[in-house]
């Protein structure tokens, strides 16, 4: 008995010794992680929240609930302009600065199954000293993100402006993944193509048409998020690094752009290889058509000559001559078919 509870105090123990700060910190809706300079990353609570005055240190505000707003707003003494402004309703990417403050809408690309593509929105705040995110949905790369920078991390040695460009790039990577998605996709199809394992490409290939469409559409309405960051006067005071920073993603995003753009393309090849083997299934189809009407043309000739009312020799042969002309028939097609099976010709 003394031996199972000792065994059951090492086992809470383990667990307890486990449990990282951040976990024991975190609140349903609501993470919030202090990284500074010399590497750590330690979850804290709502109430442990006030404005950072130490450049050393960073603090990334993840919110999955409204009702913590208004609180975290309050600690943090962020005026009520830009923050109304930065996370009032709606779901079009917008984009906006006002004197230390800047802030984004930006929508996620994910992938649902099945070829579709759900948009998950993603408010980015950025102030002195903290970055706020605010999402409804999970958000995989904010995750793989915070797993990541788990323990040590190096975060804290980046400004507010600097993390929140590091986000956009994460928001781009996620379109290049769904081109990624798409293209396996497609590759699977053209392999069905080739080995004409379908026959109903066509209507997959306007299926994905349209998805290619969508994600376009997603991506494109960035454009003015993007292009807004990189232009000089967006944050004129902002050092040369976040500036670099900025630039940099404009042209990510030219190069999603394309690769999304591409993906269209490749929609139009992968058609114009069903229209080729579609072609091809038909042209031998009518080899053998016309293999098969060239060796029966054959043995009608031969039967209509046959049966010609002549008074001559061979015709009194009776069933002599019958077995002669069926097995001349017989001997000259499996002669002709085995020639067109050596060429190949059906």
């Amino acid at each position: 008995m003394h031996s199972a509870i000792c065994m059951l105090f090492d086992m809470n123990a383990t667990s307890i010794q486990t449990e990282t700060p951040e976990e024991s910190q975190a609140t349903e809706g609501l993470r919030i992680t202090k990284y500074t300079a010399e590497g750590e990353a330690n979850g804290i609570a709502l109430d442990e929240l006030f404005p950072c005055e130490n450049r050393d240190e960073l603090f990334w505000i993840d919110v999955m609930s409204d009702s913590f707003l208004d609180d975290i707003r309050s600690r943090l003494n962020i005026p009520h302009l830009p923050f109304e402004s930065a996370l009032s309703p709606g779901s079009n990417p917008t984009v906006g600065v006002d004197s230390d403050y800047a802030w984004c809408r930006v929508a996620i690309s994910q992938h649902s199954g099945n070829l579709k593509f759900d948009g998950i929105l993603l408010d980015i705040f950025a102030g002195p000293g903290y970055v706020l995110t605010r999402h409804h949905k999970p958000v995989p790369f904010i995750d793989d993100l915070r797993n990541r920078e788990h323990g040590h991390s190096r975060l804290g040695e980046l400004g507010s402006l600097t993390f929140m460009g590091s986000l956009l790039h994460w928001v781009l990577e996620s379109y290049f993944d769904a081109v990624t998605v798409f293209e396996a996709a497609l590759d699977r199809i053209e392999a069905d193509i080739l080995e004409d394992r379908h026959d109903e490409d066509s209507v997959r290939l306007a299926t994905m048409r349209k998805t290619a469409a969508r994600l376009r559409r997603m991506l494109a309405s960035h454009r003015i998020v993007f292009s807004s960051l990189s232009r000089p006067d967006f944050m004129p005071d902002a050092s040369k690094s976040v500036s670099r920073l900025f630039n940099a993603l404009e042209q990510q995003f030219q190069n999603a752009i394309d690769a999304v753009e591409g993906t269209r393309e490749l929609v139009i090849g992968t058609l114009e290889v069903l229209t080729n083997r579609i072609a091809l299934r038909t042209n031998r189809s009518l080899r053998l058509i016309s293999f098969a009407a060239g060796t029966f043309g054959f043995m009608s000739v031969v039967v209509g000559a046959m049966g010609m009312n002549f008074q001559t020799s061979f015709f009194e042969t009776e069933d002599k001559g019958f077995f002669i002309t069926i097995g001349t028939m017989l001997a000259v097609s499996s002669c002709v078919l085995l020639v067109g099976a050596r060429r190949k010709w059906f």
